[in-house]
């Protein structure tokens, strides 16, 4: 005996994907706003009161800088967004932005740390 349709089992997962997106830590522009370069690692986190998705760490091959990378998503009015990523050199917040604008700065080491931060990336599945 069926006891639920196709039907209804698509609604039931689609209402618990949603969900679970909703549960998703974000970050919004309002947090952004306290933002400052000199922050350590461990400040922007508190300030937003958002623990961030993923963070990468490395050295930088030419200067051996310790490099951390913060990965966040970055949502405007709720909804899922972007990948926003926060860069510390040698534990001091340098820049933060979409990988775009990483990628559109006039500092090599800034286009450098975006694309070792992409590189490292894992992009959610369920994200556009």
């Amino acid at each position: 005996m069926k006891l639920i349709g196709k039907r209804t089992q698509y609604i039931i997962s689609a209402v618990l994907l949603l969900g679970l997106l909703s549960c998703f830590p974000k970050i919004y522009l309002r947090d952004l706003s306290n933002l400052r370069t000199g922050m350590s690692p461990d400040e922007p986190p508190r300030l937003m009161n958002v623990l961030p998705r993923e963070v990468f760490e490395w050295s930088l091959a030419q200067s051996e800088d310790r490099i951390i990378v913060q990965s966040y998503v970055f949502s405007a009015g709720g909804e899922p967004g972007s990948t926003y990523f926060l860069a510390y050199r040698n534990g001091s917040l340098i820049f933060w932005g979409y990988p775009h604008e990483f990628a559109r700065s006039s500092d090599r080491i800034i286009r450098e740390i975006g694309r070792g931060a992409l590189s490292r990336h894992e992009k959610p599945r369920y994200y556009p």
